[in-house]
């Protein structure tokens, strides 16, 4: 079984939103950060 988290931060009615980067899967793509525990 794969464990996974994420974290949505919000502050002052704003987001936080991270960006895969180019050569990555899905780059470009839009995520919440989180990892695998």
């Amino acid at each position: 079984m794969l464990e996974v988290v994420c974290a949505i931060i919000l502050r002052e009615h704003e987001i936080l939103l991270c960006q895969r980067a180019p050569g990555q899967h899905l780059a470009g793509s839009w995520e919440f950060p989180g990892g695998k525990v």
